[in-house]
């Protein structure tokens, strides 16, 4: 499941109105694996014959509003996603460069290790991801019980199948 949540309190994204003077209020975009609905601000909204989802951001004190999130979650069944020998990624570099048409992408590694019976291991010095990013979905194998923030993403550690990296 995904989705935009900005009524979550305490949470760092949370708001009551977006930045068009909208009401905002959840918006699931997936639900069981279903694709269920778009984020719109008043302009797509208008565009495509919908109501505004209260989903327009702005990237600064003078940007122009955009349609973004608030507090965007990924949620699912949860469970242990270090039963088993695993490369833990805890960033990329380069993710803004993979090719939104084709959702292909390569990227570099950074803060890896090697994890076991959840216990960090030999870190990784240097490695490449590769992948399609529409693929990624199908690999899910599992999500973490604990999730964290990163601005105003509320996400859990992604165990993911069948991955391309390369290093040492």
């Amino acid at each position: 499941m995904m989705y935009d949540d900005p009524l979550l309190p305490r949470a760092n994204g949370s708001v009551r109105w977006d930045a068009e003077g909208t009401p905002t209020r959840r918006v699931d975009f997936i639900h069981e694996g279903v694709l269920k609905t778009f984020a719109y601000d008043l302009k797509t909204a208008y565009r495509y014959g919908k109501t505004s989802t209260g989903s327009a951001v702005r990237g600064g004190f003078g940007g122009l509003p955009a349609i973004g999130h608030h507090n965007f979650i990924v949620n699912g069944k949860r469970d242990d996603v270090t039963d088993e020998r695993v490369v833990y990624v805890h960033n990329v570099v380069g993710a803004h460069t993979a090719n939104p048409m084709s959702g292909e992408f390569s990227v570099e590694i950074s803060n890896a290790f090697w994890m076991e019976d959840g216990e960090f291991q030999t870190p990784i010095r240097s490695a490449m991801y590769s992948g399609n990013v529409f693929d990624l979905h199908k690999d899910i194998a599992g999500l973490s019980r604990e999730s964290r923030a990163i601005g105003s993403l509320i996400l859990p550690s992604i165990k993911i199948n069948k991955q391309h990296i390369i290093g040492k």
